[in-house]
């Protein structure tokens, strides 16, 4: 199963780059994995419901049809590091062929992906 990471980008520090890069090395021993940053246009901040409409409009362009998506939200459930594990086998052994966990912008995800989220 192929597993993807897609994320609205935001200002990072410098050195998040050579981390990713890292643990994406480590990863893929297990399978194909990716990291993807979508770039969102620029909007003022008083246009906090349009932005996180169009964020959720890009990232939902990445989504297909047949992927098994998992939403990282900050309202989400916490899991310890095995409840995680457990999740991860069982989505794995879904059937589909790729595991996308999104990530949405400062302002979340709208409804669409939340509904499209398993």
């Amino acid at each position: 199963m192929q597993t993807a990471v897609l994320c609205i980008l935001s200002e990072s520090p410098s050195w998040l780059k050579e981390v990713q890069a890292v643990y994406t090395q480590k990863i893929k021993h297990f399978g194909a994995f990716e990291i993807k940053e979508i770039k969102p246009k620029k909007h003022g901040r008083d246009q906090a419901d349009f932005k996180k409409s169009a964020e959720s409009e890009l990232l939902l362009d990445q989504i297909k049809d047949q992927d098994f998506v998992v939403l990282l939200d900050e309202k989400g459930k916490d899991l310890s590091s095995v409840e995680f594990s457990k999740k991860l086998e069982r989505w794995q052994s879904s059937g589909k062929k790729r595991l996308v966990f999104v990530i949405g912008g400062a302002y979340g995800v709208s409804d669409d992906i939340k509904n499209r989220a398993q």
